[in-house]
């Protein structure tokens, strides 16, 4: 079989690309997880205990905002868990803690309510109330890198989240 002229000898054009674009999308790649590291470390030093700036709105909806922040930060928990760490359980959970302010407010004002059983809405504030001292412990065991009691807060966690969302969602 015989291959045409142009598979013998590539084209100047080619190798100036491929010499060029190689090492550019790999030093891009560098620089974007170097940003992202330091971005992620300047948001940290800026955090202290007390202060949650208020988060922007990902859906329109506080508490569904609330709820995927809750859900990013119980990920980050059982990644914890499964991996021996505490690395970043903290700061996620804090992100809850702000959303729950913005959340209380909505509910007190009436802007927002669960959407079953919104007649029910003492008991769902009494509930969520005992849900985040649930958090409480779980970010305490993390401060304290204790597993055995992260583990116990993400079961209880799992628990109140399936039996608020069984009456309330």
């Amino acid at each position: 079989m015989k291959l045409p002229a142009t598979m013998y000898f590539l084209k100047p054009g080619w190798w100036a690309l491929h010499v060029l674009s190689i090492p550019a999308l790999f030093g891009g790649g560098v620089w974007l997880g170097h940003a992202h590291e330091a971005s992620q470390a300047h948001g940290a030093s800026q955090a202290h205990v007390g202060e949650h700036p208020a988060p922007a709105s990902l859906t329109g909806n506080v508490l569904r905002d609330e709820m995927h922040d809750l859900q990013l930060a119980f990920d980050k928990l059982n990644q914890g868990v499964v991996l021996g760490s505490a690395d970043g359980v903290v700061e996620a959970f804090h992100k809850v803690h702000a959303r729950k302010q913005a959340t209380e407010a909505a509910l007190e004002a009436g802007t927002v309510r669960p959407p079953r059983n919104a007649d029910k809405l003492e008991a769902f504030v009494a509930r969520d109330q005992a849900f985040h001292a649930v958090i409480e412990g779980a970010v305490k065991a993390a401060r304290s890198n204790d597993l055995p009691a992260m583990r116990a807060s993400s079961a209880e966690m799992l628990d109140g989240c399936v039996a608020c969302h069984t009456e309330y969602r």
